[in-house]
């Protein structure tokens, strides 16, 4: 899980690289036009909502503005390390970016469909994930019983015991 974590947070941040260097370089309109395909009206509606640039898109702009674009790469390596998760991880991960198997489906075959608020539900599941994990081990290897929290599956209640 900690590998797909550093893949989703290596796509924001060269996704946040593409749109700060896209804002200071002041490329015009018609020249962004040319290089996505996209209409004036859809660019400027992006640049007022940065969260609906498509991944597609980022990395034209990314070969646009000759910065690595490997947006493709990466939202390609996520779908396929959510299928590879254990049954139990995927199903609490699904519950809690509320994606389900036809969506994540869908997203490996086509990374253009993933959505930006799709991608921060998934970091932010991760994290939370990760630091529980963390967290039960830390508790575990202090002696606590496994037991007690396993039964429960409550993830709050041991986050709440470590500190």
């Amino acid at each position: 899980m900690e590998s797909l974590l550093q893949l989703l947070q290596s796509y924001t941040n060269a996704r946040l690289v593409v749109l700060r260097t896209l804002t200071n370089s002041q490329v015009s309109c018609p020249y962004i036009c040319q290089a996505t395909d996209l209409t004036v009206s859809m660019i400027r509606g992006r640049q007022r909502n940065a969260t609906l640039w498509r991944p597609n898109e980022l990395g034209q702009l990314a070969s646009m503005l000759s910065l690595p674009n490997r947006f493709a790469d990466h939202l390609n390596s996520v779908s396929q390390q959510l299928t590879e998760l254990p049954p139990s991880q995927l199903q609490k991960l699904q519950t809690l970016t509320k994606l389900n198997v036809t969506q994540l489906a869908q997203r490996k075959q086509d990374y253009r469909l993933w959505q930006y608020n799709e991608i921060e539900r998934l970091l932010s599941s991760l994290r939370m994930l990760c630091e529980a994990s963390n967290a039960q081990d830390e508790l575990f290897s202090k002696g606590k019983s496994r037991r007690r929290y396993e039964k429960k599956g409550d993830l709050e209640r041991m986050l709440r015991a470590t500190q």
